[in-house]
């Protein structure tokens, strides 16, 4: 995925394995690294 920095995308993938394909992806939130991930932490 493209994504212009400081910014963070998190996904979820259906189903969660690494073998096979996946079906979907389900964007969960994007973060601004600027001042999201302080309250993260």
């Amino acid at each position: 995925m493209l994504i212009e920095p400081p910014f963070l995308l998190l996904y979820k993938t259906e189903p969660d394995s690494d073998e096979g394909s996946i079906d979907s992806v389900e964007i969960v939130r994007v973060i601004d690294g600027r001042r999201d991930l302080t309250h993260l932490l």
